[in-house]
């Protein structure tokens, strides 16, 4: 594993010559499309996998009672996530800014967060201004930054033990 002492030697390769700092971009670009190359190849069929078994439950609704099939459906979800932090760590160098009109991007970012809530007691309210200026974002990261704290949020309140009744709010 790199260290911080790692790094600084690296730089200072890089900075002996041109070609020396030329040839280790280039294999740290070709250590990036080989991360993304693996990442997409265990994305797609966990994808296939993980809509097969909402199609069970669809057409199955019982199957949510047996037993390990909330584990395995979690299990599917996290891996999901950590192909999804695996990317935004091998991507976190590079931003690419858009102009992005902030209430709309709010709006649309909360429905789709609203979805995931559907089949839980939580009660999502958001409050959007709707004069929210126009920003440069990155919009991939700052969707990503935006959904990961929702989650986490979500994830409180879904903390087990919770009363009969309780219905928690999530206001965004």
């Amino acid at each position: 594993m790199f260290q911080a002492t790692d790094y600084d030697k690296l730089q200072q390769i890089m900075e002996e010559s041109s070609e020396k700092k030329e040839l280790l971009t280039r294999l740290l670009e070709s250590q990036r499309m080989q991360i993304s190359t693996i990442s997409h190849e265990i994305r797609n069929p966990l994808s296939l996998v993980y809509s097969s078994l909402q199609l069970i439950e669809k057409e199955h609704p019982e199957v949510v009672d047996f037993r390990h099939w909330n584990e395995m459906r979690r299990d599917i979800e996290y891996m999901t996530h950590l192909l999804e932090e695996l990317s935004s760590f091998n991507n976190s160098e590079k931003l690419h800014l858009t102009d992005t009109a902030m209430t709309s991007f709010l709006r649309t970012l909360a429905l789709s967060f609203a979805a995931s809530l559907i089949d839980t007691p939580i009660e999502f309210i958001s409050r959007i201004d709707p004069e929210l200026p126009v920003l440069s974002i990155d919009t991939v990261k700052f969707r990503q930054l935006l959904l990961n704290l929702l989650s986490n949020a979500r994830d409180a309140l879904s903390t087990p033990g919770t009363s009969s009744g309780y219905s928690p709010t999530l206001t965004f």
